[in-house]
């Protein structure tokens, strides 16, 4: 969640190597978070950013 806050473009790739687990981890965990309605995804897969709910 800090990764994403400091740089909301950050790859799921980046993502993994900065919290040094997989990128199915990070998928996983992505996929979770959206769940929760932690974060959200604004744009494409491919051209888009990150933004975390309040």
């Amino acid at each position: 969640m800090e990764q994403i806050k400091e740089n909301p473009f950050i790859t799921q790739k980046e993502l993994a190597a900065a919290a040094g687990i997989s990128h199915a981890g990070v998928r996983y965990a992505g996929k979770g978070l959206k769940e929760m309605g932690l974060v959200i995804r604004i744009g494409t897969n491919r051209i888009g950013k990150w933004q975390l709910k309040d």
